[in-house]
């Protein structure tokens, strides 16, 4: 944070997105921690002097969900429950830690097996839509935000 917050005289938005890796079958009985490590880093980043310093609002993005199971290799197979039951609780915290929520997944969830090839990776025109869905957002909560073109 501090040589960004140098290089672009402060900061105004912090983003962050996890859970997609996080919803991997090998860590299905680790998924409770999620929510929990993001609540830390959360808490880490408004102990840092540069945060106080320039209160920059923090978003908290929602992962994009996981296409159907038969769309899967074996390692996300049932990601999509997990993903399900992380953003409910991303929503809650982002709330409590007065941050920004940005809901990527109820917005690209009907048309998720549309913009991916393998049910997991965006395709070029997903990513150009997550980024649209996520810049919006932020342009209404920080109107001086330049808009992504």
């Amino acid at each position: 944070m501090n040589e960004a917050s140098t290089q672009l005289s402060g900061l105004d938005a912090i983003i962050i997105m996890l859970g997609s890796n996080d919803c991997k079958a090998v860590f299905t009985d680790r998924l409770e921690r999620v929510p929990e490590n993001l609540h830390t880093l959360i808490h880490k980043i408004k102990s840092n002097a540069i945060y106080k310093q320039y209160q920059p609002t923090i978003a908290i993005v929602s992962p994009p969900p996981y296409g159907p199971d038969d769309m899967l290799i074996a390692k996300y197979r049932h990601g999509g429950e997990r993903i399900a039951t992380l953003i409910p609780q991303f929503k809650t915290l982002a709330e409590r830690e007065q941050c920004i929520y940005i809901n990527n997944y109820d917005r690209l969830k009907g048309i998720f097996e549309h913009v991916t090839t393998d049910g997991v990776h965006l395709t070029l025109e997903g990513q150009k839509l997550m980024a649209t869905i996520i810049n919006k957002a932020l342009n209404e909560f920080l109107p001086q935000t330049p808009s992504l073109r």
